[in-house]
């Protein structure tokens, strides 16, 4: 898989980091980054600018995960990021989760299995089908202690099979 993204054309690594890092990012609940603290990351990974430092990112020569550490271990700079009306308080912090995924055995078994694998606790859950064959969308609300476990929810999350979107917000 690695080689695949280190094998594209450099144009497509850049579009390819944007869209991941735009998207986790989204994912999270949180807006894009002022310019002022993408210089900041750049800098911190030794990038001449952002379009270098998305290359890195899509080319998996900077993982996601460091980037997106390195903007939310900033209490500085996580305040500066828009995180749905809710300002910056010390974790512990209540998220909701809303994932949207094809309907299928095991499902939720699989996303329950993650949280209990995490060490993670639910304080709410709700979760609705259409019909046995459509889309599932089950909402989890729980307590994470900080940015990296949150990212790294998020991160499994999205690789549990059938699942195609996964939004956060305050809880």
């Amino acid at each position: 898989l690695t080689s695949y993204f280190r094998n594209l054309a450099p144009a497509q690594q850049v579009k390819t980091g944007w869209l991941f890092f735009n998207k986790r990012l989204s994912s999270l609940g949180l807006s894009k980054p002022a310019q002022r603290d993408m210089d900041d990351l750049c800098r911190h990974f030794e990038c001449a600018d952002t379009d270098t430092l998305y290359r890195h990112i899509g080319s998996g020569e900077i993982s996601l995960c460091a980037a997106l550490r390195a903007i939310l271990e900033d209490r500085e700079r996580t305040a500066r990021l828009e995180f749905s009306d809710v300002d910056d308080a010390a974790f512990p912090r209540g998220f909701c989760f809303r994932i949207r995924a094809d309907n299928r055995d095991g499902l939720l078994h699989d996303i329950t299995q993650l949280v209990g694998d995490m060490g993670l606790a639910l304080t709410g859950t709700t979760g609705r089908v259409s019909n046995p064959d459509s889309q599932a969308i089950i909402t989890l609300e729980m307590r994470l202690n900080s940015w990296g476990e949150s990212i790294k929810f998020v991160s499994y999350l999205e690789h549990i099979s059938g699942v195609q979107e996964v939004d956060c917000g305050p809880e």
